[in-house]
């Protein structure tokens, strides 16, 4: 995967999350944007592309758990 794809990818699982985020109750939701914003501040220098592409699925799966557990949460 090139450098630019691998942005986008990580441009636009940064901006799902965001998304995601503003369907949680109210109370959690400053938390996880911070949390989002600061996990992938964290990573803003990172080169290797192999260890880009394990950061996003991590982050990817991260994301689903999150949303899996608000969903049940408020169900």
């Amino acid at each position: 995967m090139n450098a630019l794809s691998q942005r986008r990818r990580t441009l636009l699982l940064f901006k799902t999350c965001l998304r995601r985020i503003q369907t949680f109750p109210m109370s959690a939701q400053s938390y996880y944007r911070h949390h989002v914003r600061q996990h992938f501040s964290a990573h803003r220098d990172e080169t290797d592309a192999e260890r880009i592409n394990e950061l996003l699925e991590r982050a990817e799966q991260s994301a689903q758990w999150v949303v899996n557990k608000m969903s049940a949460q408020t169900k």
